[in-house]
């Protein structure tokens, strides 16, 4: 049985209005995150190379700072035919890099919906 944890109890961070709808029924070290296109940006490709440039800036300017946010350590990425599935070992990251990640996200304006479990 899952229980849906966002929007029902408020996530312990504040962002700006995401493009997307939101849902995230667990959030541990081994995370996955599903990214639904919208119907007119089926292009999954890009973003994909987005994601990976992103996650790659937040480690590298993490490490700069002495890993003070943490990084992922690893992540992998399937594309699927509506969507992207991000498979990440979030490691020693927090909340800093997942308020950062969905504002990256949203500005985007090619989800319809993420779901993080």
């Amino acid at each position: 049985m899952q229980k849906q944890l966002f929007p029902v109890i408020k996530l312990p961070f504040k962002t700006n209005k995401l493009s997307f709808e939101l849902v995230v029924t667990s959030l541990n070290i081994n995370t996955v995150i599903t990214l639904t296109l919208n119907e007119n940006n089926l292009s999954n490709n890009s973003l994909s190379t987005s994601i990976s440039e992103f996650v790659n800036k937040y480690n590298i300017q993490s490490e700069r700072a002495d890993i003070f946010r943490g990084v992922i350590h690893n992540m992998c990425i399937e594309n699927q035919p509506d969507s992207l599935v991000l498979n990440m070992d979030m490691g020693s990251v927090g909340f800093h890099f997942l308020k950062e990640f969905l504002s990256f996200l949203s500005k985007t304006n090619l989800l319809k919906r993420v779901e993080i479990s």
